[in-house]
């Protein structure tokens, strides 16, 4: 509960701090741009790792004669 307390006090002190969230867009098309991807790219990652794993390991197989 204290926890809680000094978090919505800090809020209450700090506005600023509230306002500036990561996912807040500029009035520039360029910050907007380089967020659409980002959040691409990074959604991206799992599926590029499970098809390089994936592909490495059928190699791998393939190597052994299975």
């Amino acid at each position: 509960m204290r926890a809680f307390l000094i978090c919505v006090l800090g809020l209450w002190v700090f506005p600023l701090v509230v306002q500036a969230c990561p996912v807040c867009f500029s009035a520039k098309g360029a910050t907007l741009n380089a967020f659409r991807w980002s959040t691409l790219f990074l959604g991206m990652i799992p599926f590029i790792a499970f098809g390089a794993f994936f592909f490495w390991y059928r190699a791998k197989l393939k190597n052994r004669g299975l």
